[in-house]
């Protein structure tokens, strides 16, 4: 239940879960727009204490940004599905129920993040699992396996390219700032041996595939949150290739082009 009074306002942001939304005293205003418009606001990264806040509001968005307005009056009902932007003002004093269900994509993660790393990455359950790889060797195979399993899904993708959303826009001037973003630092980005990138090719079509159920207008984001659990499930076995923009941008950047 929420209960507010006139002028209070939320960031704009995203929720992973399906939302009733109802009215019941007041009017609430919603700015909503669909989940593919995300890059275009720079949502924050998953490690930053505002992740899935907005670093762009609406009044500051650019006009690639799509918005529908709903003014819920009482006895109004939003359907406001997982993953799509909003940002909501009480015009007057109101008071809302809101009733929430774990969105398919959501399960999706929590089922990758709950996995580990094998879950994520097919290719290490041929190969002996995670153990079996040190930090220099699976730093080669992801310089690999990330730019060959966005190129299979690019189609769907369209013109998002899921490794600049992250490293230029989520991991902007403005954040690398306040983090202290080291911008000397060098990863050491190795070359995979050739019996490693057969294994890792192989493995791509499998890992496109789970990717298959989740909607079209919400894959961009849905892909960026993989990398971005990806990044950390990594970083947990090997800190050294971090959970910030350094490997994405110096080694896996370079694979791409």
């Amino acid at each position: 239940m929420w209960v507010g009074g006139a002028g209070v306002r939320t960031t704009t942001h995203y929720d992973p879960h399906d939302n009733c939304f109802a009215q019941l005293h007041g009017t609430k205003r919603f700015l909503i727009s669909p989940p593919a418009d995300f890059a275009h606001l720079q949502i924050y990264p998953t490690e930053h204490p505002h992740s899935r806040q907005a670093q762009v509001s609406y009044a500051q968005a650019p006009p690639a940004v799509r918005l529908l307005a709903a003014d819920l009056k009482p006895g109004d009902l939003l359907w406001l599905p997982a993953y799509w932007l909003h940002e909501v003002e009480a015009v007057t004093e109101t008071i809302s129920v809101s009733v929430v269900t774990p969105s398919a994509e959501t399960l999706l993660l929590e089922k990758l993040a709950e996995g580990g790393l094998a879950s994520a990455l097919p290719f290490l359950e041929e190969s002996g699992g995670a153990e079996a790889w040190d930090g220099e060797r699976l730093g080669s195979a992801l310089r690999v396996f990330i730019p060959a399993l966005l190129q299979l899904l690019s189609p769907r993708l369209g013109e998002m390219d899921p490794v600049e959303v992250i490293t230029r826009r989520m991991w902007s001037a403005a954040v690398r700032e306040e983090t202290g973003f080291d911008a000397a630092a060098q990863m050491a980005c190795t070359e995979i041996s050739p019996a490693d990138r057969s294994l890792v090719m192989e493995s791509v079509p499998r890992a496109a595939q789970r990717f298959a159920p989740i909607a079209d207008d919400l894959l961009p984001i849905f892909v960026v949150s993989f990398l971005e659990l990806l990044q950390q499930h990594v970083s947990a076995l090997h800190p050294a290739l971090g959970v910030g923009p350094h490997f994405l941008e110096q080694c896996v950047g370079s694979e791409a082009a």
